[in-house]
C-alpha cells in the first residue's frame, strides 16, 4: 500500500510540474508573440480626408504578434513610446481612413511629400522663418499647426529712450514644415533629436511681402502663438506697447 501511494504521489507531482511548466512556456510564448504595439482607430471612429481632427478618444493601442509586427514596423505608427500617439492629436489625414484601421504614416503625409511646393494651396507662397524653442511653444508647433505670427518692433522714442511695440503680424497661418520635417512622423524624429531652428509657413503673395519686411524690422525672432486646430478666426492687428527701453 505504501509503495502504491508513493507511486500515485509521484505521478500527481509529475503531472502538476508538467502542467506548471507548460503554463509558464505558453505565457512566455504569448509574450514573445505580442511584443509590438501600434496605434489604431477605435472601432466606431473613422477619418475623413482633410476634415476630421484626431482626438485622444479616437485612438487606442493594439498589440500584434511579432510575425505581423515586423513588416509593419516601417509603415505603422508605433504605440510606444506614448509620444508617437500624442503627435497624432490635432492632425488631419490626407485620405479617408476606415473605422478601426491601423494608422499608417502615409495617411498623414501627401504622396508628394518630397516636394514642398506640391503641398501649397494654389496661389499661396512658402516663407521660412528663424525660430527657437521659446518662440515655438517649446517645439509644440509642428507640421499642420495653425499659428499667429507676433513680432516686436522699435517704437517712437519717449524721453530720449526707445520704446518697443509688440504686434500681431499675421493670423491663422498654416505651418507647412518645421526644420526639414513635413509630416508627423518626421516631426517626431526631429523633436527627439533636439528640436529645430526654422519653420516654413504658407501665406498669400501680399502677406509674403509684408512678412519679409517685418523680418528686417523685428528686434527678436518672431513668436508663434499656437491655435486650436478648429480655430480659424481673424481678429485683426492687435498692437501692444511694451515697456520703454527694453
Amino acid at each position: 500500500m505504501m509503495k502504491t501511494a508513493w507511486k500515485w504521489a509521484l505521478v500527481v507531482g509529475l503531472a502538476v510540474a508538467t502542467a506548471a511548466s507548460t503554463l509558464v512556456w505558453m505565457r512566455q510564448f504569448e509574450a514573445a508573440q505580442t511584443s509590438a504595439a501600434f496605434v489604431k482607430l477605435r472601432g466606431d471612429q473613422a477619418l475623413e480626408r482633410d476634415r476630421t481632427v484626431i482626438t485622444e478618444k479616437m485612438l487606442e493601442v493594439v498589440e500584434l504578434p511579432e510575425t505581423f509586427a515586423g513588416p509593419l514596423a516601417d509603415f505603422a505608427v508605433p504605440g510606444r513610446p506614448e509620444t508617437y500617439r500624442k503627435a497624432l492629436i490635432g492632425q488631419r489625414a490626407v485620405q479617408d481612413v476606415p473605422a478601426g484601421s491601423l494608422l499608417l504614416f502615409q495617411y498623414f503625409a501627401p504622396d508628394q511629400a518630397g516636394d514642398l511646393a506640391a503641398r501649397l494651396t494654389p496661389g499661396a507662397r512658402a516663407i521660412t522663418l528663424p525660430v527657437t524653442a521659446q518662440t515655438t511653444v517649446g517645439y509644440f508647433v509642428r507640421p499642420g499647426s495653425t499659428v499667429d505670427l507676433i513680432g516686436t518692433f522699435l517704437g517712437p522714442a519717449r524721453e530720449a529712450e526707445p520704446s518697443l511695440i509688440t504686434r500681431t503680424i499675421q493670423e491663422n497661418v498654416k505651418v507647412l514644415a518645421v526644420g526639414n520635417a513635413r509630416s508627423g512622423a518626421e516631426y517626431q524624429r526631429l523633436s527627439s533629436a533636439g528640436g529645430y531652428t526654422t519653420i516654413t509657413v504658407e501665406v498669400s503673395p501680399a502677406d509674403a511681402n509684408r512678412l519679409v519686411a517685418a523680418l528686417r524690422r523685428v528686434t527678436a525672432p518672431i513668436t508663434l502663438a499656437l491655435r486650436r486646430p478648429d480655430d480659424h478666426g481673424i481678429n485683426g492687428e492687435l498692437p501692444v506697447e511694451g515697456p520703454k527701453g527694453r
